[in-house]
């Protein structure tokens, strides 16, 4: 065993003294400095008892067991010895805004943005889930950062086989509805098929989700509450690159559907693309998306779909809403 002298002990606490005095520093920099969220004359009351008043509501449960801690359990359940466990999430966004995140089964941009979730974890919330492409080992590394987030699989049709096949850590799966078939075919065409993929799903014992990208003749909170999906994250990101008022906009209108069909506003989600890849047309920068979610929140959008974070923009995107008082770092 090495030997160690008080004066390595004295240096050795210094050396920890500083870290700690450089982690603080940068726990309360100027980036991370946490803004005020400010109504606008333009925010909507769609939901009464949900008005746009405060997107990151302090949660304890949040907040005390969002992090890896040997004290907590690390699904949902009993804690060790009878203590606190993760709390049981029954929407998509069961409180305050939520964040939809997705991992790539690409590797270096599964890695990257597990980089950045790390670095940035203040900014995560264990109602936040995470949108997977595959089980991987990154849903492992991922769930030993953050034990008490939901995992979510994303599937084009002929995934769904193995999407069906995973067991642990995959909590719910989301069915990738769109292409040529999808647009050629009946609404009704979508509903029997959503509909059969709904029944495996839960006989799976997972939570059913789809995400839609169709034209305006599909009406998406009747197909949703025909085929009995438990929520949609709408595939509107190119709204965005016209806009914020644009993507505010086009959530506004399918808000106000899926309200009128008595859906819960937390049951359907928006996607936003920071940077999918270098030819899409459809991404958008940082800011932009962080000025789109904002609107959209002020339009009754609870839950954002954030898809492209194989790139460096995920931690420009959380600094520019945590100046916005949108989701804050704690």
């Amino acid at each position: 065993m090495r030997k160690i002298t008080r004066t390595s002990w004295v240096v050795g606490l210094a050396s920890l003294v500083l870290a700690l005095s450089a982690c603080s520093d940068a726990a309360t920099s100027d980036d991370d400095a946490p803004g005020e969220f400010v109504a606008r004359s333009e925010d909507e009351l769609v939901d009464a008892g949900d008005p746009p008043t405060d997107p990151d509501p302090l949660d304890p449960d949040d907040d005390a067991i969002g992090i890896a801690d040997s004290t907590v359990s690390t699904r949902a359940g009993t804690g060790p010895g009878g203590g606190p466990a993760c709390v049981a999430r029954q929407a998509l966004s069961p409180k305050g805004l939520t964040f939809v995140i997705h991992i790539s089964k690409r590797g270096a941009n599964a890695d990257r943005a597990l980089d950045h979730l790390k670095t940035f974890r203040r900014y995560i919330r264990a109602r936040d889930i995470f949108m997977v492409e595959e089980r991987s080992d990154v849903v492992d590394r991922l769930h030993a950062q953050f034990p008490c987030n939901r995992f979510h699989y994303i599937a084009y049709p002929d995934e769904m086989k193995a999407a069906l096949a995973t067991g642990g850590l995959i909590d719910g799966i989301a069915v990738d509805w769109e292409g040529g078939k999808v647009e050629a075919s009946s609404p009704a065409w979508s509903v029997d098929r959503l509909h059969d993929y709904v029944e495996e799903i839960r006989k799976a014992g997972k939570t059913p989700g789809f995400v839609p990208s169709w034209s305006s003749r599909f009406d998406d909170a009747a197909i949703a509450n025909a085929s009995k999906m438990d929520y949609e994250l709408a595939q509107i990101q190119g709204g965005c690159v016209n806009g914020p008022s644009n993507f505010g906009n086009a959530a506004k209108r399918l808000i106000h559907d899926f309200h009128g069909r008595g859906f819960s506003l937390r049951n359907v989600g928006f996607e936003i693309s920071m940077d999918s890849f270098g030819s899409a047309d459809n991404h958008v920068s940082a800011g932009r998306s962080a000025e789109c979610t904002r609107v959209a929140y002020g339009k009754g959008a609870r839950s954002i779909y954030l898809y492209g974070n194989g790139h460096d923009q995920l931690p420009d995107y959380f600094r520019a809403l945590g100046k916005m008082g949108v989701r804050t770092a704690h």
